[in-house]
């Protein structure tokens, strides 16, 4: 359709550079150059002028290819029908030529792929009133008929289109049909118009509003003719049936666009370098798909906007790649693996996107309907993302709703290439590296889920609700994360939704149902201390707070570096101080009744008995001096649950291999060195 490279500004480049150049027989000889255009026919019915107006009528040109693979036999025609084409103020520059005006008043573009002679593919374009104003162009390059660059022999044409201009590029009209394996789209659009391009930078584009109507083929069950196809395992046979889909597009604008990192990408020519602008704003006005069958429904969206698309051409030249893939595919050879691989990296790694925003998505059937109000991406790049984020959704259907405030990730760091492929190959190979793997992982650096909604199946109204869960990660060393937050707000959930009855019981007696949770949980490695310290706080509504503070010394950078190492970590870790305490809000007496009914006790003497036990085990493990500490503390908690809090306190880090000799030949002397102690209610 519009496009600065399209051939049809090539008109008459092959003519020698002359003054004395009669531009009738210039364009009749570019037109009918089959070499030149690398077609296998070009022929034109007559070539007349009207004052400074050359008009060629009857225009064709075909172009042949046929790629053999084992078992199949593929083959592609190309034709493009003008039924006239007329030049004006056709002339000859130091460099090029120049005419004020191309138009093709009507053209029709066909592509029709088969494969062992059966048609798979069939694409049709017509064009009423393409024109070009002020044109300019160079030399048209000669294309190669070089059969080990089936791609890239093409190179030279994007590399010329850069240097062209043009006024202004428009189409009255378009109408497609495209048919693929059973399905059909049909397409009328226009009119286009693209402003002036000059050094291969268009000042804007404006698609208008236009709509595709598609013919489509569902799978349907034999018996029903309606429903989602069954399962491949399924006891069933099912067929197609034809939907009809009409899709209508808003309006599509687009300005600072600058074609040249995208062509050197492609040819890997051209002095630009590091990722450039190609798009600096983008829009459509809303999207909106209508099936003719209710169950599949509707489907819309709101605007899309973005801004700061970028293409990092240094990753090129991709022509050159892909004709590798060609040439692979051609021969029947086995195909590197890593080819494909490497060729999609080399894609996405070129590209960048400063934000892109879809807003007020909605989906409407028989059976559900939702939403989501906004859809964001900023700071795609090979190195990363800035955030992704989605906002406002809902869900109702089948008798179950559901919502979703936020769910967010932010400050991912994408492994390196050669990371990722060396874990790759190592997978390959079968023989996987654990530091391998964690390095080629991204890297997250935050998540977030707020305001979550989810109505539980079985018609009873429970819900799941999430008030804010965030987790931040930080300070990578090797894929391994060594600055670690998490906080949880206003989490609510249905007693029914813990798998051990008991526990549910439990929890409805002391008014605990639905079950409400905040919390935080903090893990920092600090490397100037080598220290490991640990602080979480976990708070559970009608059941209990549970507060614990920790460290560890003696962690070094090395381990982190290679965690294989890990268990050298013994040698040179510490433990530090210890402070694990539980505020009691409703759940200890619950268990103590609970436990001292089934047993035929009174809820005092389960409680004493419970302490004189605990009390006994202590003893043999950790001495009897710590054991009556642990059955006085536990008596007074039992008795009256308020706190219960466990301290170690050795004033200096213990290394923890004198902890394991210790367990291993005096496991009594553990609790002494660190000075373990636990009181209640204070």
């Amino acid at each position: 359709m519009i496009a600065s490279g399209g051939v049809l500004p090539a008109l008459a480049q092959d003519a020698a550079p002359s003054a004395l150049m009669d531009p009738a027989s210039a364009v009749e000889a570019f037109l009918t150059d089959t070499a030149l255009l690398g077609a296998e026919s070009a022929t034109v019915e007559s070539v007349t002028t009207d004052g400074d107006t050359i008009i060629a009528n009857g225009v064709s040109m075909r172009w042949h290819a046929e790629f053999q693979t084992p078992g199949s036999d593929a083959e592609a025609d190309a034709t493009a029908n003008l039924d006239t084409v007329r030049i004006t103020g056709l002339e000859q520059t130091d460099d090029g030529y120049r005419a004020s005006a191309i138009v093709l008043p009507n053209a029709e573009i066909t592509i029709i792929g088969k494969d062992n002679g059966e048609e798979k593919f069939n694409y049709s374009t017509k064009l009423v009133n393409y024109a070009l104003d002020d044109v300019t162009w160079t030399q048209f390059p000669q294309i190669s008929n070089d059969p080990t660059k089936p791609v890239s022999r093409f190179a030279p044409l994007l590399d010329w289109s850069v240097d062209m201009s043009f006024a202004q590029n428009k189409v009255e009209r378009v109408d497609s049909v495209v048919s693929t394996d059973g399905d059909t789209q049909n397409s009328s659009y226009g009119p286009l118009t693209m402003g002036q391009y000059a050094n291969g930078k268009i000042a804007d584009v404006v698609y208008p509003a236009f709509s595709i109507d598609q013919q489509t083929e569902v799978p349907v069950t034999v018996d029903e003719r309606t429903g989602p196809a069954p399962a491949p395992d399924a006891d069933a046979t099912f067929e197609t049936k034809n939907v009809n889909l009409h899709a209508e597009y808003g309006e599509v604008t687009a300005t600072g666009i600058d074609v040249r990192p995208y062509i050197q990408l492609l040819t890997g020519n051209g002095d630009l370098s590091g990722p450039s602008p190609m798009i600096e704003t983008f829009r459509m006005d809303g999207l909106s798909l209508t099936f003719d069958d209710d169950e599949i429904g509707r489907f819309s969206i709101g605007p899309i906007v973005g801004n700061g698309f970028t293409v990092d051409p240094s990753t090129g030249p991709l022509l050159e790649l892909i004709d590798t893939l060609v040439l692979s595919i051609n021969s029947g050879e086995e195909m590197n693996p890593m080819t494909p691989l490497m060729l999609a990296f080399d894609i996405y790694g070129a590209l960048g996107v400063g934000s892109y925003t879809v807003s007020d998505i909605a989906v409407e059937s028989q059976d559900i309907t939702g939403g989501i109000a906004e859809i964001a991406v900023e700071d795609l790049n090979a190195e990363g993302l800035g955030r992704f984020a989605i906002s406002g959704g809902n869900m109702t259907g089948e008798g179950r709703s559901g919502a979703l405030g936020t769910f967010e990730v932010s400050n991912i760091v994408f492994p390196e290439r050669d990371d990722f492929v060396a874990m790759m190959v190592s997978q390959m190979m079968g023989m996987p590296d654990i530091p391998a793997t964690l390095q080629a992982l991204p890297a997250l650096g935050g998540m977030k889920v707020a305001g979550l909604r989810v109505e539980l199946p079985g018609g009873t109204g429970e819900e799941f609700n999430l008030g804010q869960f965030n987790l931040a990660l930080s300070s990578y060393i090797e894929g391994i994360p060594t600055q670690i937050a998490i906080a949880l707000d206003g989490l609510s959930m249905p007693a029914s939704q813990i798998d051990f009855m008991p526990a549910q019981m439990v929890l409805r007696s002391i008014g605990a149902d639905p079950v409400k949770a905040d919390g935080t949980v903090s893990l920092q490695w600090n490397e100037d201390s080598q220290t490991v310290s640990m602080d979480d706080k976990i708070a559970i509504e009608g059941v209990g707070r549970f507060d614990a503070v920790a460290s560890v010394s003696g962690i070094p950078r090395a381990i982190f570096e290679n965690i294989t190492m890990a268990q050298q970590a013994i040698a040179t870790a510490a433990v530090g101080d210890i402070r694990v305490r539980y505020d009691d809000e409703g759940l200890v007496p619950a268990l103590v009744g609970m436990f001292a009914q089934m047993s035929g006790a009174s809820s005092e003497d389960f409680a004493s008995g419970i302490a004189a036990q605990v009390e006994m085990q202590a003893g043999m493990m950790a001495g009897e001096e710590l054991a009556a500490s642990i059955g006085s503390a536990l008596r007074a908690f039992l008795a009256n649950p308020e706190s219960l809090t466990i301290t170690a306190d050795p004033g200096a880090p213990v290394p923890v291999a004198q902890l394991v000799g210790a367990a291993m030949t005096a496991p009594a002397q553990i609790a002494t060195i660190l000075k373990l102690s636990i009181t209640a209610n204070d």
